[in-house]
């Protein structure tokens, strides 16, 4: 199938129109151009093998793993009764953000933290396994361990951390509370009046 300048076939006829029958399994109208040009005919035996491949995966029906059902109306519930910070109230309206989306604002911060290995849920094989704040799962999971008070002025946030060897337990700290308060102020326009670190494990590389 030799395609020309703009991505069309030798005849001028554009591939995509052929692309979109095969895939939707559709037959080519007989009056068309393509139903009797001899290129669009070429070029259609050509699609149908390379297509082949992903309408037989396409017609494999999805499993779904047995806990992503329980995962995932968790993070439901989790987020439907997440009490509201107020942020702003004008005469305009009020501006709130859910305890559920400020967390993840902290787990987010914390990412800028060099040293910091975010505790986690347990582990599915038994006992407690920390997280490196790494992709938005990770994220998610970190948001798990903080948590948010809210006095109707201010907020205060506690966390719990592992640092990671030859960081110093306090510099990490510093500056975990640093970012943390920066960004709630930054993302969400809320002040920290406080932001208490535990940290409850202290972790070699290897075993992040």
């Amino acid at each position: 199938m030799s395609l020309g300048p703009h991505r069309r076939l030798s005849c001028g006829a554009d591939p995509d129109i052929l692309v979109e029958h095969i895939a939707e399994g559709t037959p080519i109208p007989e009056q068309s151009h393509q139903a009797s040009c001899p290129a669009c005919q070429a070029a259609m035996v050509e699609l149908k093998t390379v297509w082949t491949p992903v309408l037989k995966w396409a017609a494999e029906p999805v499993r779904a793993p047995a806990w992503l059902s329980g995962a995932v109306m968790t993070r439901v519930r989790a987020m439907a009764t997440s009490p509201a910070v107020l942020v702003e109230r004008t005469s305009r309206g009020t501006t709130e953000v859910t305890e559920w989306a400020l967390a993840l604002v902290v787990a987010m911060a914390a990412r800028a933290t060099p040293g910091l290995v975010a505790a986690g849920e347990p582990a599915r094989q038994g006992g407690r396994r920390p997280y490196r704040l790494g992709g938005s799962q990770s994220v998610e999971v970190a948001a798990r361990s903080v948590m948010i008070a809210w006095d109707g002025a201010a907020i205060r946030v506690a966390l719990s951390i592992a640092v990671e060897m030859g960081y110093a337990v306090d510099e990490v700290a510093g500056a975990l509370r640093h970012h943390v308060t920066l960004d709630l102020r930054r993302l969400a326009g809320i002040e920290a009046s406080a932001v208490d670190i535990e940290v409850i494990d202290v972790m070699p590389m290897e075993a992040v």
